[in-house]
């Protein structure tokens, strides 16, 4: 395999069309090809060049006034309740949610440069917050997805407006307005996302339930296995680990064991005559 057949395997695929997305199917081979080059031993030693095709719009804080920045700390030290304010969140956001409203300050402040506002023009977070900066805002991201909105564009329309709220303290009728606009862009959730899904569907298989509950105990063996030579810390570790996945397995046993039980009421109920006050009672002997 050679450098020269891949290209010609990139313009088979994009000339006759052999995929329906050739673009999508070139990169995804493209990076487990790179991935393998680097990871897998006597895999042919060449690299395939990938030619990013997003469009890098988030600018650094130095491209910022000082004093931008400098506002945004003191946002941030009043929601992680560092300054001590009367006004302040009853409890302070986790590094995490601090970390997110940093960035979406930042991509706020970056999405008006790129809609062609001078950079030097943001020098507090109340530039951002008009209600026309925040409609353009929020504009540019509905245009990338044709006009419909998303989970993260309601995450952000949310975020912009409780700043606006809390920090800017718009006057009442904009506030509104904020809200009618972040009540539109809002996603509701309808139960678990496809990630957690996906990460759960393994325990679809009654096998893998056993293998897990199951786990406490082979760890237990190991440690004992290992009692009589252990290397520095490895019991401990091991036992400490076993501690911690018995908790984790009791409780996962027992929410198994109570949902099996609710659907066992449930079947119960619905195979009960409907008495005079709804389904599931004993009908009466007259």
């Amino acid at each position: 395999m050679t450098l020269v057949d891949l290209e010609a395997y990139r313009q088979a695929i994009f000339n006759d069309r052999l995929r329906s997305r050739p673009e999508k199917t070139w990169d995804t081979l493209s990076w487990t090809w790179n991935a393998c080059h680097r990871n897998v031993e006597g895999w042919p030693a060449i690299r395939i060049e990938r030619v990013s095709r997003r469009k890098i719009y988030v600018m650094p804080w130095s491209a910022f006034p000082v004093s931008f920045k400098q506002d945004v700390d003191r946002f941030l030290d009043r929601l992680a309740g560092a300054d001590l304010s009367d006004d302040g969140p009853i409890r302070p956001a986790r590094p995490a949610t601090l970390q997110m409203r940093q960035y979406q300050l930042r991509l706020a402040a970056s999405v008006l440069v790129d809609r062609g506002h001078d950079a030097q023009s943001i020098r507090a977070i109340a530039d951002l917050l008009s209600i026309e900066r925040y409609q353009e805002i929020l504009r540019f991201f509905l245009d990338r997805r044709g006009g419909q909105t998303s989970p993260q564009i309601g995450h952000l329309a949310a975020a912009l407006k409780d700043i606006a709220r809390h920090w800017v303290k718009v006057d009442a009728p904009t506030l509104e307005r904020f809200k009618r606009i972040a009540s539109r862009l809002a996603v509701p959730r309808r139960g678990m996302t496809a990630k957690n899904r996906d990460r759960l569907r393994p325990f679809d298989d009654p096998d893998m339930i056993a293998i897990f509950l199951a786990l406490p105990q082979r760890l237990r063996r190991e440690v004992d296995t290992a009692r009589r030579n252990p290397p520095p810390g490895h019991a401990g570790t091991n036992g400490r680990c076993n501690c911690a996945v018995t908790s984790c397995t009791y409780s996962a046993e027992k929410s198994y064991r109570h949902r099996r039980q609710q659907k066992s009421y449930r079947s119960r109920q619905q195979t009960l005559p409907r008495g005079p006050r709804g389904r599931g009672e004993e009908p009466r002997a007259d």
